[in-house]
């Protein structure tokens, strides 16, 4: 599994979302961007001494290639100039503010995001969302210790590569899930379970507190690798499924299991 460098904000509750209101979803290669659109000097302090400490340039220059994208991409919507933009941090495990999930105080808005290798996806929606992607590769293997025993037994009947893909649509559900929900990144991956979503593009989860619609979301120029990328939210939204922001394209659901559960 690649390291956890993931994003969220929930809100705090408020009034009832508009019919038809749709969750934004944002696709962005970061080297592109990188190369592109970063400017250094824009970004916080703190955020360049985060990307400092990491040994490998690569990785230093995506950090800040995904704190760039998602400040630009949450100033459009809001308004605001994205250098002068607040995004502060709060920890939900011990409650510090120089590391935890990302938010814009008084904003009407939750966002999501996430990264893996070169892409990072971030979701924009007024309320409760989570979303993550996971760029497959050739050490994935499957982690008991993160899933229900239904789940293990799934996994099981799947052969060879399968199983490896099918176990990150487990894991990104996950994350999807504890992100939407506001629980801590640490939080046990294996009290979610996201069985269904092995046969189905979309099912039901809870997260013992809630209930959340999750989505398998389809990456439609990616096919030198494979790319897996969970959504969810509280009432299943639509979802936009281009931006003039993003670098890549984002496209309908497309299945890679059978849809059917595993034969008893």
């Amino acid at each position: 599994m690649t390291p956890r460098t993931d994003d969220s904000f929930s809100p705090t509750p408020g009034p009832p979302t508009r019919t038809g209101e749709q969750i934004d979803l944002f696709l962005v290669d970061l080297d592109a961007w990188a190369a592109s659109r970063l400017d250094e000097s824009e970004l916080p302090t703190a955020d360049r001494r985060q990307a400092a400490r990491l040994r490998q340039p690569v990785q230093a220059r995506r950090l800040l290639a995904r704190r760039s994208a998602t400040r630009s991409i949450l100033a459009r919507r809001l308004g605001a100039d994205r250098t002068g933009l607040v995004i502060s941090r709060l920890c939900p495990e011990c409650g510090a503010t120089d590391h935890g999930r990302p938010f814009v105080a008084g904003a009407p808005l939750a966002f999501s995001v996430s990264s893996s290798g070169n892409l990072a996806v971030i979701a924009l929606s007024r309320s409760a969302v989570g979303v993550d992607i996971e760029i497959a590769g050739s050490r994935t293997r499957p982690e008991p210790q993160a899933m229900t025993e239904r789940e293990q037994q799934s996994i099981a009947s799947l052969s060879g590569e399968r199983q490896a893909i099918g176990f990150l649509r487990l894991w990104t559900a996950k994350e999807a899930v504890l992100k939407a929900a506001g629980r801590g990144l640490g939080d046990d991956p294996s009290t979610v379970d996201a069985a269904e979503l092995l046969w189905s593009e979309s099912s039901v989860v809870t997260d013992g507190r809630r209930r959340w619609h999750v989505r398998q979301i389809a990456i439609s120029d990616r096919t030198e690798e494979t790319v897996v990328l969970a959504l969810a939210d509280d009432r299943g939204r639509p979802v936009s499924e281009r931006s003039p922001w993003s670098v890549g394209d984002v496209r309908s659901p497309s299945s890679l299991f059978d849809r059917r559960p595993p034969s008893t």
